[in-house]
């Protein structure tokens, strides 16, 4: 049986969109997610840049509409 502890480096996670906007908004599981990622024995966030470009854009987008409001 394979185990993801016996392996020199711990696994790869690759975060969304949907995981950093949802830690913003409320304390859930997306945050627990985040707050899990500061152990690096645990496994290894990797974040790509559309994923930054994504949640900017979805951040101006919401921030617009509350000012219209």
């Amino acid at each position: 049986m394979s185990s993801i502890f016996k392996r020199n480096s711990p696994p790869k996670v690759f975060l969304d969109t949907t995981v950093l906007c949802g830690a913003l908004r409320k304390d859930g599981i997306n945050r627990k997610i985040l707050r899990a990622a500061q152990f690096p024995h645990f496994y290894r966030p990797i974040i790509q840049k559309y994923v930054y470009l994504n949640l900017s854009e979805m951040l101006q987008t919401d921030l617009e509409k509350a000012i219209v409001c």
